[in-house]
């Protein structure tokens, strides 16, 4: 019987711990969630949302489905922790990869349905709560690119060059993500000088969807803190104009399996 209770008491411990360790997770997470400028040439396949914003986790209707229901502002993430440094990786889903120059070149370009692309933080351990950004790596389709941080050089190139330095916006990474193929590169500062600093700093939550019309709809509501987030992507149409400014919401990616 002793040994049953002392087996329970460490199950228990354990399960104490994971779970102030997922809780720490988040909270660095959304310490560093990415302003996300999204350029838009769609207003519907360019809104980054969940995979299951239909109510469904089939993969073969998402690309009409797209047109159908409202497409929640929707981020994953996840956090791998070493004793040094916080790996902290943002995906963007996507319904669908596009083009609308299917014959830009000398050779057509494909689409697919199911589009997920991102970014990594690595960040390092400093003894604060949060440590210090000394790194990002972008995806851009089958292309990583590297940044390293201005104001905290940890990094230097190596047999792998570095792409250039990160950009902030109110502390937090900013990264540009392309119309069509949603490639992700860290944002210029072109595109962040661009940004609407009263929209980024509004207190009020918008939500993403569009209108059952199909026109881009927000309105100011608040967000349960179990979804909620401190999080601001801003859509914008080119570097030099912004058109709306939205919150979303952050799951950890192993929801998705």
């Amino acid at each position: 019987m002793r040994a049953l209770s002392l087996a329970c008491a460490l199950l228990l411990g354990v399960a104490a711990a994971a779970a102030a360790a997922d809780e720490n997770h988040r909270r660095v997470a959304e310490h560093y969630a990415p302003v996300v400028f999204q350029e838009s040439r769609s207003t519907v396949l360019d809104f980054i949302t969940k995979f299951d914003y239909d109510g469904d986790w089939k993969g073969d209707n998402n690309w009409r489905n797209a047109y159908l229901y409202d497409l929640p502002g929707h981020v994953y993430f996840s956090v791998i922790e070493s004793t040094s440094h916080y790996f902290i990786t943002y995906a963007f889903y996507h319904a669908r990869d596009y083009t609308a120059r299917p014959y830009e070149g000398f050779a057509p370009k494909s689409e697919h349905e199911n589009d997920m692309e991102g970014l990594t933080v690595t960040v390092e351990k400093d003894g604060t709560p949060f440590g210090k950004a000394v790194l990002l790596e972008t995806l851009a389709h089958d292309v990583f690119f590297k940044y390293d941080n201005p104001d905290n050089r940890r990094v230097s190139a190596g047999s792998l060059r570095l792409d250039g330095s990160m950009t902030f916006v109110d502390g937090r990474p900013a990264v540009f993500v392309e119309a069509e193929g949603h490639g992700v590169t860290s944002a210029s500062r072109a595109v962040t000088a661009s940004a609407s600093r009263a929209a980024l700093n509004s207190r009020s939550r918008v939500t993403w969807p569009r209108s059952s019309s199909g026109s881009i709809a927000s309105s100011s509501g608040s967000v349960s803190s179990a979804t909620a987030n401190l999080f601001r992507p801003t859509m914008v149409r080119s570097p030099s104009s912004i058109d709306l400014a939205y919150s979303y919401a952050a799951c950890s990616i192993s929801s998705c399996w």
